[in-house]
């Protein structure tokens, strides 16, 4: 699995590399989730 590879910037980066066919808007709503923990670990 991917438990303990990289930070939430590298997933968030991923992701958006990945975004060409969202069809269902899944992605998006990923990314705004590490976007929210990026947040939260911050404070």
């Amino acid at each position: 699995g991917y438990k303990g590879s990289g930070t939430l910037g590298a997933v968030l980066k991923w992701a958006q590399e990945g975004k060409g066919a969202d069809a269902n808007g899944y992605r998006a709503g990923f990314i705004e989730l590490v976007r929210k923990a990026q947040t939260l670990k911050k404070s």
